[in-house]
């Protein structure tokens, strides 16, 4: 091996480490809570979503939203009260348990439609940049939060990066 190659073969190494490193330090910067191969591999589903319209009458002012993770709705605002699941609390049957805060609240005209929404058994479905669940009779249109574009636009760049450009 001649000289100057030994040097090429390691500035190449060190030129690697420091991409990896960097895209390691721009994925725990930009995607708190996930990791790059989740924003890199996850569902286009998932991400908090915003609750537009339940059975078509505009609950914007509500507050109703969801995170799903993998597919699946972990977590969400039911207008009042945050609620969530751990993955460790199944019961044998397969149900899930979450834990919801406990404020009392007045009941919402929509919130058993709402709850519908959540559960495994809504189809979901993307129209466009709308996420669409259905669980018959109700119907659920939502918007991307904005912090999952974030994520997902910076998780499009470090693919195209990883590919070699927009020539890949």
């Amino acid at each position: 091996m001649r000289r100057g190659q030994h040097h090429s073969a390691l500035a190449w190494l060190i030129a690697g480490g420091l991409g990896v490193a960097a895209v390691t330090v721009l994925s725990t910067l930009f995607l708190p809570g996930a990791s790059l191969w989740h924003a890199i591999a996850a569902p286009e589903e998932d991400g908090t979503w915003k609750f537009t319209t339940i059975d078509g009458r505009d609950v914007r002012a509500v507050g109703y939203n969801i995170l799903i993770r993998w597919g699946e709705v972990v977590a969400g605002h039911d207008g009042c009260n945050n609620w969530g699941e751990d993955g460790a609390n199944v019961l044998d049957n397969g149900d899930r348990i979450i834990t919801i805060d406990s404020q009392e609240c007045p009941p919402g005209l929509l919130d058993e439609a709402y709850w519908l929404l959540t559960q495994p058994t809504a189809t979901m479905r993307m129209e466009g940049e709308h996420l669409i669940l259905h669980d018959e009779p109700h119907r659920g249109q939502l918007r991307r939060a904005a912090e999952r574009r974030c994520a997902a636009l910076l998780a499009v760049s470090i693919t195209k990066a990883l590919r070699g450009g927009d020539n890949a």
